[in-house]
């Protein structure tokens, strides 16, 4: 995918995303999401935007945390089965 053509891309990516949400920077960052993917799947060793790899890093870590949350919790719960 020539740099071009992406561009073409993207541009007719965010016109359509404008129309459909009027707030100018959500589309934005839909375009650049959906530009992203499209350029990951396209090129190996593409590389994300700053905003995006510190979303990703801030989900993966939320993630991380919810899941040592449940764990914990079903650990609690086992332990009181146990006891009592």
């Amino acid at each position: 995918m020539g740099g071009a053509s992406f561009s073409k891309y993207k541009e007719a990516l965010h016109l359509l995303f404008s129309q459909v949400e009027p707030e100018m920077k959500l589309a934005d960052s839909l375009t650049s999401m959906l530009g992203e993917f499209v350029a990951i799947q396209k090129t190996p060793d593409f590389k994300l935007c700053s905003l995006s790899t510190q979303e990703i890093n801030r989900a993966v870590k939320e993630e991380k945390r919810t899941h040592l949350l449940k764990e914990k919790a079903s650990l609690m719960l086992l332990y009181k089965t146990i006891i009592c």
